[in-house]
């Protein structure tokens, strides 16, 4: 059981695929453009920056830096929209019975000035990113191999 914390988002989500398959979602700049937003730059690499747009979206680009890869286990990135959105997300996969389950952290939400405006769109835009476009992305994936 994951206790509250304002500092961070932590979400679970459970796909019936295979680990690998989940990582390569995770971590393949097409897929990643499919299921969170378009990017530019991204690598599995650590020290690899990249941009996340959203074409319409209001709040501008993300940048991020890969700080950590523990293939096919985890993956840790900063996410940050200008001085103010300075964060960092872990996607940490295990393998399961069924599949794979994934576990979101988002952490950084206490130096967030205006954090009460910001968390509750990331809240909601990561169980859409997670909850909804990834599974058919992976859906996807899975038809292609």
């Amino acid at each position: 059981m994951t206790k509250p914390s304002s500092d961070a988002i932590v979400q679970e989500f459970e796909y019936p695929h295979p680990i690998e398959a989940v990582w390569t979602a995770i971590t393949d700049a097409d897929a990643i453009s499919q299921w969170l937003m378009v990017t530019d730059g991204f690598k599995p690499q650590v020290g690899a920056k990249f941009t996340l747009s959203q074409p319409g979206a209001a709040w501008g680009n993300v940048e991020g830096e890969v700080l950590e890869v523990d293939e096919p286990n985890c993956i840790r990135y900063t996410w940050t929209n200008g001085p103010e959105f300075n964060t960092t997300v872990t996607l940490s996969l295990e393998s399961t019975t069924g599949g794979t389950r994934l576990r979101l952290q988002h952490a950084g939400f206490d130096r967030v000035e205006g954090k009460e405006q910001f968390r509750p769109g990331a809240e909601w835009g990561w169980k859409q990113f997670l909850g909804e476009n990834l599974p058919a992305v992976l859906d996807q994936l899975a038809a292609r191999a």
